[in-house]
């Protein structure tokens, strides 16, 4: 069996339970309207949507819809309040002031996120300026009047000196610059641009060293690989995508398979399923491969960064584990569900990401759309090739509104595109992610598996390509919520007309049978 046969007999194979969808989409659009609102709003609609669920769970009695939506109350309570919180940090401390007046100041920054450098225009010449930005949470801030004083503000770093790309999220590093005001409806209590190189530079974590390292060694044994399947190796295992040249970039984006130049939850899924195989072989009992497949799961999410899409998957991967060990049968829309719950409650401003967004959408369009279209597909063609078609085709028609309404386009080759990068990326993620282990300490072995893993990522390389440069490869399309609502009616009446000459096929069939 396969890796990815095996993840997917892990969280596939019965009917959907829906029964914790309302709850985790309650939970979610209440999240999402929260963080627009101020604190003591959204904890005065978090505490009348518990009264309302409490009330509700004890008259209900045993009525199944009032029980349904008395859950779907106190969920929605829980991540308003969370929203809540995070407003109300936001909001506390001198921060907000000193960034209203635009004020020099010094920070004590810790490390959030990886820098990434930008290339950004400067005034009307056409002229660029190299910058380095990340995301960091300020715990001391000392004014212009020598005041200083500790807090716990997460702020976004715009640096342009030396020293800011070596740094590693945990590092603590002190630096002078100007506060600002942040754009509407981002998470941030302040912009800081800061001025020079950091000072007092801390040692960071002993899991982000350890995670730094793999990520060096991985860039280092892909360095000799031409630029394209070597910038793109990377990605599949942490997201880092920095040599992939531009234009093979916008050659995934235009035939939607943007997934794979960065790292995403199919990765977690892959290196989950190879992880069980392994345990399986060694002969590890049902507890000791959930052991193995949830270290497995923290270990990718630490190396690979704690992105959207690779949080969902790496929830729902612990999700199946646990049923795992418990000897429960496994199910996917009741463990997406179940992640979408707690990620939202741990961290609510994910209801407003894009990227999580499109992740949760993928998956249930893998677990609820695709098996239907597979069996449909599988009358008429051997289910192999019926499996392999509903995968690319579900998860394109499910997430293309989303998709559209962001970019302004709409490929028309990102069904036949993913049908065949599909079955490399497995060999490519479980390569990439040997070499990152091996590269630490033997750099010799690591390039030469990174080799290896350069010829599944030149097909992905080659059909991005192909498909790309095809005429009519995309369409423009309106952006925004009215594209999306366009397109989602689009994809409705296909699906009707598809099934209607489908029936039509089939009654045709069955009568010239008879």
């Amino acid at each position: 069996m396969s890796a990815p046969d095996c993840a997917a007999e892990l969280l596939v194979g019965e009917p959907p339970d829906l029964r914790l969808v309302l709850p985790a989409a309650a939970a979610w659009l209440a999240a999402g309207a929260a963080l627009g609102w101020a604190s003591h709003t959204g904890l005065a609609v978090a505490l009348a949507l518990a009264g309302a669920g409490v009330a509700g769970w004890l008259l209900g009695a045993r009525r199944g819809w009032a029980l349904a939506l008395a859950a779907a109350a106190l969920c929605a309570a829980g991540s308003s309040a969370a929203a809540a919180w995070r407003i109300a940090a936001i909001d506390r401390g001198p921060l907000p002031a000193l960034a209203r007046a635009g004020a020099k100041v010094s920070l004590e920054l810790a490390i959030g996120s990886d820098p990434k450098q930008l290339s950004v225009a400067v005034g009307t010449h056409g002229a660029h300026r190299s910058i380095v930005v990340f995301s960091a949470k300020a715990v001391a801030v000392t004014a212009a009047d020598g005041t200083t004083s500790s807090i716990r503000s997460p702020v976004f770093v715009l640096a342009g000196g030396r020293g800011w790309l070596d740094l590693q999220p945990s590092q603590h590093v002190r630096a002078s610059g100007r506060l600002g005001v942040p754009e509407p409806g981002e998470i941030e209590t302040a912009t800081f641009d800061a001025s020079g190189s950091p000072s007092g530079v801390g040692r960071a974590s002993l899991v982000q060293r350890i995670a730094g390292r793999v990520r060096t060694g991985l860039r280092a044994a892909t360095a000799p690989l031409p630029p394209a399947p070597g910038g793109l190796l990377p990605g599949l295992v942490d997201g880092d995508v920095s040599r992939l040249p531009a234009g093979v970039a916008a050659d995934f984006k235009t035939t939607g398979l943007t997934h794979l130049v960065a790292v995403s939850g199919a990765n977690v899924a892959i290196v989950l399923g190879a992880v069980l195989v392994v345990s399986r072989w060694a002969g590890l009992r049902a507890r000791g491969q959930a052991w193995s497949g949830a270290v497995a799961i923290v270990a990718f999410v630490v190396v690979a960064r704690p992105q959207p899409s690779v949080l969902r998957a790496a929830a729902m991967g612990l999700v199946a584990v646990v049923a795992l060990s418990t000897g429960r049968r496994k199910r996917a829309v009741p463990a997406l569900a179940a992640a979408v719950l707690c990620l939202i409650d741990v961290d609510p401003t994910l209801a407003r990401s894009i990227g999580f967004a499109l992740s949760v959408l993928a998956t249930w369009a893998l677990v609820v759309v695709a098996p239907r279209f597979r069996d449909q597909l599988a009358r008429v063609m051997p289910r192999r090739l019926a499996e392999a078609l509903s995968v690319p085709t579900a998860a394109t028609l499910v997430c293309a509104p989303l998709i559209a309404s962001i970019s302004g386009r709409v490929s028309l080759v990102a069904i036949p595109a993913n049908l065949l990068a599909e079955p490399v990326v497995g060999a490519a993620t479980i390569l990439g992610v040997l070499t990152a282990c091996v590269a630490p300490f033997w750099l010799t072995g690591a390039t030469w598996l990174a080799g290896l893993g350069a010829i599944p990522c030149s097909w992905l390389v080659f059909v991005a390509q192909r498909f790309a440069h095809l005429p009519g490869a995309s369409v423009p399309w309106p952006s925004g919520a009215a594209g999306a609502v366009d397109l989602v009616c689009v994809v409705g009446l296909f699906a009707v007309a598809a099934r209607l000459l489908w029936h039509a096929a089939t009654r045709a069939a069955h009568a010239r049978s008879d």
